[in-house]
């Protein structure tokens, strides 16, 4: 048998990856069966396994694939003229107009993480992974701002301004802060958000949410 190419690994690999997203929301993460993805993906036991081992590999070949894809919003909502507009159609299509299936994996996603802990360590690197890339996209921001070279020096720091203001609010929403991401602190969001939903969703998309809801034109809308 012929060996692929990185392309074709890379697509099979990928296969695999949107198979074990319909499966676990289909019938959670206990229910599905790595034989139900390797139907749903089309491939054998044999290729699944070549890929990932277990279904904890799957959830964290998922949110590496989750946090690639926000690096590269971030970067490319760094790359506009306008950084908190850019932020704001990031933060919408990552926490408010996401897909139902997608809100439910992630709660999946959750709930898994309170009873494996290599799922939790996954989670959590995912976690403070994108919060490094929102940190990032700001910092280099305030940067270019500050450049004397930048031709709208004025217009890119009131932006720039306007980001970090999106953003501290968001964490003071969500509690998305290092070391307040257990179990007792989300009843806590829970109490405060007044909203079951919110809580159960892992940290990352309570605080992208709450960044959402936190920018200007949202919070004009309501």
């Amino acid at each position: 048998m012929p060996k692929l190419s990185q392309t074709a690994q890379a697509q099979r690999r990928a296969r695999i990856l949107d198979a074990a997203e319909r499966c676990f929301v289909r019938s959670g993460f206990h229910g599905a069966t790595m034989q139900d993805i390797c139907r749903q993906a089309g491939v054998s036991a044999g290729a699944l396994y070549l890929y990932f081992r277990s279904k904890e590999e799957l959830i964290e070949g998922l949110s590496q694939r989750d946090r690639a894809q926000v690096r590269e919003e971030f970067a490319r909502a760094s790359a506009q003229g306008d950084l908190v507009e850019g932020l704001a159609r990031v933060l919408q299509s990552s926490a408010i107009d996401k897909p139902i299936d997608k809100v439910r994996l992630l709660i999946e996603m959750g709930a898994q993480a309170g009873r494996s802990a290599a799922v939790s360590r996954t989670l959590r690197e995912c976690d403070a992974d994108i919060r490094g890339a929102l940190e990032e996209t700001l910092a280099a921001a305030a940067v270019r701002a500050d450049s004397p070279d930048h031709p709208d020096r004025r217009s890119r720091r009131h932006d720039d301004d306007g980001g970090r203001r999106v953003v501290l609010a968001a964490r003071r929403r969500s509690g998305f802060r290092r070391g307040r991401d257990g179990p007792a602190h989300s009843a806590d969001v829970r109490r405060r958000d007044g909203r079951r939903d919110g809580a159960s969703l892992p940290p990352r998309r309570r605080f992208l949410r709450a960044a959402a809801r936190a920018h200007p034109r949202n919070r004009a809308a309501r």
